[in-house]
């Protein structure tokens, strides 16, 4: 009764979709690994993580992506701030954004003109 107050309120995923997620994603870290979900006096999960130049060129692929269409966002619209960029990606945070920007002033792909009012120029 507890568990479901607590989900109508938003405060909580539906009762196990933690590890129907974590069995999701961890393919995605470790292709062909398994979780274990232990249950004894104490419970334990062991998730495997295998360290392989697969799950590099993903995350590098994935980055791309995203700094290609904050790029994008901002040819549109260069007065775009932090918050509305993470608005129009969905699947990124503000501090995502504020990471990736960074990413791109230091490239010297894009920068700031004018301050917290000013715009972005993109310098590619």
């Amino acid at each position: 009764m507890i568990a479901k107050f607590f989900k109508e309120i938003g405060r909580v995923d539906e009762l196990g979709s933690g590890i129907r997620n974590t069995f999701k994603y961890s393919s995605i870290y470790s292709p062909g690994a398994k979780p274990q979900f232990i249950e004894d006096d104490i419970f334990r999960t062991i998730i495997p993580l295998k360290s392989n130049s697969n799950t590099t060129q993903i995350t590098t692929q994935i980055t791309t992506q995203i700094t290609t269409q904050i790029v994008e966002l901002l040819r549109q619209d260069p007065t775009m701030s932090r918050k509305k960029l993470a608005l129009a990606l969905e699947d990124i945070t503000e501090d995502g954004v504020k990471y990736h920007l960074d990413k791109l002033k230091e490239e010297g792909k894009i920068k700031r003109v004018g301050g917290t009012r000013g715009k972005w120029e993109i310098l590619e």
